[in-house]
């Protein structure tokens, strides 16, 4: 089953996540105490105040952690998963019937928009999800509420063939990149295309990749890195690149994901395959 995970430890408005300290001695103004995110998260903060033993300093929860799933009715959220105290609570992202089964996703950096993409060739746009998933009121328990229950403040746009793979620009949250599955009966079928306005227009990047199946994207920095069926291929803007060697044959590769090792200055990309463990 398909699934997006964001975290983040700055989120835009912490609103309705907030931790509470119970002094157990007297404190005083810039002391600075440990605290709990609801999610087990441990942080640091500063007193603004002087507390007396027993009183309470409360805090906006600096974790946020949300998922999306995919199901046959489109795509769910919760933020809840990671609370241990409580049933998580989850939310449908559009009205029921309105997005066909989801494939893949792709979030910006801040956590304000999700990109999806469906087996209907369909990606779609989903805005200010900070402010709406920050701001809302939960009704008790499980619920089947609607993010967006009139269809407003998310767009859509059809590419054609099912979307396999999405890839946001960490520095652009407007630009990105669709990979399409499956092979084609037209050899020049491309199997990549580029947004740079949001998604309200595609571009399709051709120029030397074979007609195969790309499963994932990576946008790093001015190149674009995929996994297609012949392993990992690089676009540099105007023509496309194989990546292979020896250690690294032509095999299939499945998923894609970069992130920092220690250190923000210090990039790796992970690759999975299939066919080689």
């Amino acid at each position: 089953t398909p699934f997006y995970l964001h975290e983040t430890t700055n989120p835009a408005n912490p609103i309705n996540t907030s931790v509470s300290f119970v002094a157990d001695t007297n404190y005083y103004a810039g002391d600075v105490i440990n605290m709990q995110s609801a999610s087990g998260y441990n942080f640091s903060a500063t007193l603004t105040q002087n507390l007396v033993k027993g009183q309470v300093f409360t805090v906006p929860d600096i974790y946020r952690s949300r998922i999306f799933v995919t199901s046959y009715c489109g795509v769910w959220m919760t933020g809840d998963v990671l609370n241990q105290a409580i049933i998580p609570r989850w939310f449908h992202l559009t009205k029921t019937g309105v997005m066909s089964e989801a494939d893949a996703y792709a979030g910006t950096a801040d956590g304000d928009i999700l990109y999806v993409g469906t087996n209907a060739g369909i990606v779609y746009r989903f805005n200010h999800l900070n402010s709406i998933c920050d701001t809302i009121t939960y009704p008790p328990g499980t619920t089947a509420a609607v993010l967006y229950p009139n269809n407003t403040n998310y767009t859509q746009k059809s590419i054609g063939g099912r979307i396999e793979g999405l890839a946001v620009d960490p520095t652009d949250n407007n630009h990105v990149v669709a990979t399409l599955a499956g092979f084609s009966s037209n050899p020049n079928s491309p199997h990549v295309y580029e947004s740079h306005d949001g998604g309200q227009t595609w571009a399709a990047d051709t120029g030397g990749l074979p007609n195969m199946p790309v499963y994932r994207a990576v946008i790093h920095g001015s190149n674009i890195i995929v996994g297609t069926e012949l392993g990992m291929w690089s676009w540099d803007g105007s023509q496309w690149h194989e990546e292979n060697n020896s250690p690294f044959p032509r095999m299939p590769v499945y998923r894609m994901e970069e992130t920092n090792l220690f250190t923000d200055g210090c990039p790796v990309i992970y690759l999975g395959t299939h066919g080689r463990g």
